[in-house]
């Protein structure tokens, strides 16, 4: 009798609880389809954020993306004469004729996620994810694979030089010096997230730290080697690099030597995205806001409400884009 009454509590204790936890399911659920929802509309209400427009140095931006879908990320730009090209990820490669104001769609059959833009000697090029080089002589028309002796289709950056053009992949630097007919691997190294030049010194940022070469390219030196650096850029007030760990690095004797370049910024150094010059002022975007300075780097002001840039880019004529990871949600 007892392991009867045990076995009937028992049973009756599983009804209970089976009972309770898919109560706890089914509000858990509405919780979060309510939440699916509202985000969504409030990003569709919104979306048009994500990508914004300064005239004045970075001190007031406001919405450029007519054109763009929805929920578009920009990876890349270029400038090829007065036309602004934008790589919209998995979107395809869009075009602007008027400083970003609007964009249309060029190139659809460039295959999508181009990680790279450049152009070189009149020509535009572009790095389609894992699909190598692909070239366009008719301003991004039309486009054509260039990868004879890339062993590496990987690509993340481009560096187009007097000497020829450069490109950063996923084992090392190739160079071409015919316009991309060609390629010749010349350094063997980590991931080269970015490349760029200082003069005659050019500098590779890499997983595991920076390359610097002063002879052409035809021999490097690792001169940063604690750290795995995501971007590598030159200005006029010194070179900068935005590292995985490290923060935010300067160099001002052409990349032989690294400091740290963060008074005024947050603690939330592995979150630095995107960095630009714009006159006399330097900008990084970062997870929590954007800061600029006009005292080389030296120090650091926080610019209100503009979160998450990912992607910076200055025109000549002082106009500067940015691209956020997300859209100005109200209330957060």
């Amino acid at each position: 009798m007892l392991n009867s009454i045990r076995l009937y509590n028992s049973a009756q204790t599983v009804q209970i609880l089976t009972y309770r936890f898919m109560q706890m399911k089914y509000k858990m659920l509405v919780v979060f389809l309510a939440g699916m929802i509202l985000n969504i509309v409030s990003i569709q209400a919104q979306d048009k954020d994500r990508i914004l427009r300064s005239d004045d140095g970075g001190k007031s931006w406001k919405p450029s993306a007519e054109g763009f879908p929805e929920e578009t990320m920009v990876s890349a730009f270029t400038i090829d004469g007065g036309a602004i090209l934008a790589s919209a990820n998995d979107k395809g490669l869009f075009i602007s004729n008027d400083n970003g104001e609007s964009w249309s769609v060029t190139g659809k059959e460039l295959p999508a996620n181009v990680r790279a833009l450049a152009k070189h000697n009149g020509k535009l090029f572009a790095s389609p994810w894992r699909s190598g080089v692909y070239v366009s002589q008719d301003h991004g028309k039309t486009w054509k694979a260039c990868n004879f002796g890339l062993t590496d289709l990987e690509v993340n950056d481009f560096l187009s030089t007097e000497q020829g053009l450069f490109i950063g992949t996923s084992t090392g630097i190739f160079y071409s010096w015919n316009d991309g007919k060609t390629w010749m691997k010349i350094l063997s190294a980590a991931q080269v997230n970015s490349l760029t030049q200082d003069g005659d010194i050019m500098l590779a940022a890499t997983a595991r730290g920076i390359y610097r070469s002063s002879n052409g390219a035809r021999t490097w030196r690792q001169v940063v080697s604690n750290s795995g650096v995501k971007n590598i850029y030159h200005s006029e007030y010194g070179l900068f690099a935005t590292t995985h760990r490290d923060g935010l690095l300067r160099s001002m004797d052409g990349g032989k030597e690294w400091e740290l370049a963060e008074n005024g910024l947050p603690e939330l150094k592995k979150a630095t995205y995107s960095f630009i010059q714009s006159g006399n002022r330097l900008l990084i975007g970062q997870l929590d806001g954007t800061y600029y300075s006009t005292t080389h780097g030296i120090h650091w002001i926080k610019l209100d409400d503009l979160l998450g840039v990912t992607q910076m880019f200055a025109l000549p004529n002082g106009v500067i884009l940015a691209v956020r990871l997300f859209a100005n949600v109200d209330g957060c």
